[in-house]
């Protein structure tokens, strides 16, 4: 559990009050029992303490609004920030920041959100790793017995790894959300899967190449037979 600890330096104020607590990435509000705004406890005149609530999910940042009431009636309202604890889910070519670059942060965290059980939705972050490493994965087993040493070495084109396996652990974590629609969306997403693999069989055939160690040297001179 968390709890928003102050320090006020210099005079001490009359209250001081919590406005709002929201998701930095969507803006959606978390929920938090009673309602806000909600005081914060005076530990002495300097601390002052809002809490206990449920921590910021691994990865995610929160911020906070505060109003610091004096005793002449004036007011002082800040923000600040706080994050979990766990960074974010990172593949062997992509990380979860390049998915949401792709398809968007909130529809990243209602895709991976699976049971669809938390309005605002919440980042599963394991689900979002598993499309990682699926992507992972899917890009290695493609390129098994091609030209190139696996994994990809990051380094030979990282913009083209990256964005191969951003689009494909969105589309992964939307086909496998668990809920069924007409057509539009899915047959947007899935033509962008195709097109990654037309490239990367435009790599693997030698049409266009990687800068990346090769599974066999490349003759420098014709050789004697």
């Amino acid at each position: 559990m968390s709890t928003i600890q102050l320090n006020i330096v210099g005079d001490a104020p009359a209250s001081v009050t919590l406005l709002a607590l929201i998701r930095l990435d969507t803006g959606a509000a978390i929920p938090v029992t009673p309602a806000l705004p909600q005081p914060f406890v005076s530990m002495d005149s300097q601390h002052w303490n809002y809490g206990p609530f449920a921590d910021p999910a691994p990865g995610l940042t929160y911020s906070y609004t505060y109003r610091i009431t004096w005793p002449d009636g004036t007011y002082d309202q800040l923000s600040d920030t706080m994050e979990g604890s766990t960074p974010a889910p990172k593949g062997c070519y992509a990380s979860q920041n390049d998915i949401e670059n792709i398809y968007g942060p909130y529809n990243i965290v209602r895709w991976s959100d699976i049971d669809n059980a938390n309005d605002p939705p919440i980042a599963d972050l394991t689900r979002i790793q598993a499309a990682l490493d699926y992507s992972c994965a899917e890009i290695n087993n493609f390129f098994r017995d091609g030209p190139y040493e696996l994994p990809l070495s990051p380094s030979s084109d990282a913009q083209t790894l990256r964005n191969w396996s951003a689009v494909l652990a969105g589309a992964w974590l939307y086909a496998s959300r668990g809920q069924q629609d007409s057509g539009g969306q899915s047959n947007q997403y899935q033509s962008m899967v195709d097109a990654i693999y037309r490239e990367m069989g435009l790599f693997k055939g030698g049409v266009r190449r990687f800068n990346a160690p090769r599974r066999w040297p490349t003759p420098s001179a014709p050789s004697a037979t």
